[in-house]
């Protein structure tokens, strides 16, 4: 069994960010007796947000993650240089992602390795584990390479949505994905979808990839709402299409007066989102509950009756909001994005194409209120399955964190 973890994370325990990565913590403070946790985006001055275990330790790594971090790592691109990591691209965007990859690859596992020497941590039995299949991955590769004569190290990383498929990255680009394949152990996306695309995508490599999903707790069932009310929750950037719900929901409270719409997240749309609701008139009917943390949200859900959770995003990995609202029984109507549709489908809620407009899902959720009570009780009991078959924390992460201490 592996003594030590070795964690590298964009925010965590810092900020609100990486909420999911609170609900493997407990089992992967059981699985090794140490881990060592680097927040990249963190700074010594930055307070926790949240508590790790007793055996973490944490290390703030103080990456620029402003409009100077592009600059500044490409240029340390330059000078680096390695075999695995050589550029061959000719379109300048992806150049310059590469050499931002190399530079601030470096300058992590640099980071990692120095402060560990310096507290002369025993690497002979550890798991390396990047979070995100981005340049933090080839850092945790990196380390492993140049800790030469430890070949009792395991090295590995999760893959999730923006980290993952090409598209959703501004220059159509994910550098050096098939480098890292070469080197990882295992490459562990969170949905079907996102181990396909990898597997369609580097064929000669898809031995290294499997799928590995997240998981929520178990809190009970939500209460049984006696009116429509729908709640969204995520973060209201354009992407995720939360103004378009805001759209039909106008229209449904035309048919329904009584409907009501609780939206929780902050983001780029709040005003727009809010002067939608406005302009209607229709201020009674919802609340815009802003940022919440991750234990607000499961004490409204445990508290707040709610008929349906909406997701209509252009872009997913595997929705952990959709997995926490199945797992208090509450259907989902969502598009068919990344591995939503590994969840959600009419048997618990109603799955949609991603060209769907504020018409037709005004159309839809109109429909779904509609249904005859006790099929709507049936997918309140199908949510509820689904969510213990696919995402449940205790069974997926006890057999994850059991892997990586192996």
């Amino acid at each position: 069994m592996k003594e030590t973890c070795i964690l590298i994370t964009c925010d965590y325990p810092y900020g609100t960010g990486e909420p999911f990565l609170e609900n493997e913590m407990p089992f992967l403070s059981k699985a090794f007796n140490n881990i060592y946790i680097f927040s990249l985006n963190a700074n010594e001055k930055d307070k926790m947000t949240r508590t790790p275990s007793m055996n973490s330790k944490v290390y703030p790594v103080g990456c620029l993650h402003n409009s100077l971090r592009i600059p500044k790592y490409a240029f340390q691109g330059v000078i680096n240089k390695e075999p695995e990591l050589t550029i061959h691209e000719k379109n300048i965007k992806r150049i310059v992602a590469s050499l931002y990859a190399r530079g601030r690859s470096e300058y992590v596992a640099n980071f990692i390795i120095n402060t560990l020497e310096s507290q002369h941590v025993d690497f002979s039995s550890c798991t390396i584990y990047s979070y995100w299949f981005t340049d933090q991955a080839i850092s945790a590769w990196k380390i492993k390479n140049r800790l030469k004569g430890n070949n009792n190290i395991k090295v590995v990383s999760r893959a999730h949505g923006y980290d993952l498929y090409w598209y959703r990255n501004s220059a159509g680009f994910l550098p050096y994905q098939d480098a890292s394949l070469r080197n990882l152990d295992g490459v562990f996306p969170c949905s079907e979808n996102g181990s396909n695309y990898l597997k369609i995508k580097y064929p000669e490599l898809q031995d290294k990839i499997h799928t590995e999903r997240l998981g929520t707790f178990d809190h009970g069932l939500s209460p049984v709402p006696d009116k429509p009310v729908f709640v969204t929750c995520c973060r209201l950037m354009s992407f995720k299409r939360v103004s378009m719900f805001a759209e039909a929901f106008c229209k449904l409270i035309k048919v329904f007066p009584n409907a009501y719409w609780y939206c929780i997240g902050d983001g780029e749309e709040f005003e727009k989102i809010s002067k939608i609701i406005t302009d209607n008139h229709i201020d009674n009917s919802v609340s815009m509950l802003g940022m919440l943390s991750n234990q607000e949200v499961l004490d409204f859900y445990e508290k707040t009756p709610v008929s349906y959770f909406i997701n209509v995003s252009s872009f997913e990995g595997v929705p952990v909001s959709i997995m926490e609202a199945m797992s208090f029984g509450i259907p989902v109507i969502a598009t068919n994005a990344g591995g939503t549709g590994e969840l959600v489908s009419e048997k618990c809620g109603r799955l949609l194409s991603l060209d769907t407009d504020s018409s037709t899902l005004f159309n839809i959720v109109e429909n779904e209120v509609n249904l005859p009570s006790a099929e709507y009780e049936k997918k309140r009991l199908n949510a509820r399955k689904v969510w213990s078959v696919l995402s449940s924390a205790e069974k997926n992460y006890s057999a994850w964190c059991s892997y990586l201490s192996e």
